[in-house]
């Protein structure tokens, strides 16, 4: 277990560094509210911290307090509008929270900010498929799978696009490719399963 030391109180120019250092051994350890307690000194001691808005954001989120979380993400993308993990994060709670379009519009704009980032793919995916987009979402794991062959969910959420769209074949070779690539894939299990009373 890491140890955690006294700050060094006279040292305010760098004691936001402590708290958040400390904060992220607190995340570590799964420690949410003393890690979120010392982000807010930090945030505190150094308002302009956007990686202590993005490391509470996460705290939060971690804490299900999706509101809160979301509020950092804001303001750590107000501090730096480049830092496009934050949008797929706060989209991802959007998307948690039923807000599809908005989710849709973050997601968009981290994979401007970085084409390469599969998640961010899958995640909008996702979004198409929760408003039964049915080829916009198979459009998003094409390309999540293009960049990240190894990455199941996309394999998964793709095979249930393409039983909506009553192409079952290929829908059970994708989710087979998921479960093959993550064997305890549970929401895979489920979609193979229901895939096997439809017969295929």
């Amino acid at each position: 277990m890491e140890k955690l030391k006294r700050p060094n109180v006279d040292a305010a120019q760098n004691s936001y560094d402590y708290y958040f250092y400390r904060g992220e051994v607190y995340t570590k350890r799964g420690d949410y509210d003393r890690a979120i307690t010392d982000y807010n000194e930090a945030i505190r001691l150094n308002p302009g911290y956007a990686q202590a808005y993005h490391n509470r954001g996460l705290a939060y989120y971690k804490k299900g307090d999706y509101k809160l979380a979301i509020a950092d993400f804001n303001d750590v993308l107000k501090l730096r509008r480049d830092f496009s993990p934050d949008f797929n994060y706060r989209g991802f709670l959007l998307f948690k929270m039923g807000d599809y379009d908005r989710a849709i519009a973050d997601f968009t704009l981290s994979i401007q900010g970085d084409s390469k980032n599969a998640t961010a793919y899958n995640n909008r995916g996702a979004a198409y498929n929760n408003k039964s987009d049915w080829d916009r979402a198979i459009a998003d794991f094409n390309e999540a799978i293009k960049i990240d062959p190894n990455y199941a969910a996309p394999y998964r959420h793709r095979a249930f696009a393409y039983m909506q769209k009553g192409n079952f074949t290929q829908a059970r070779t994708d989710v087979n490719k998921a479960l093959q690539l993550n064997k305890n894939y549970q929401s895979a299990k489920d979609l193979s399963a229901e895939l096997q009373q439809k017969g295929y």
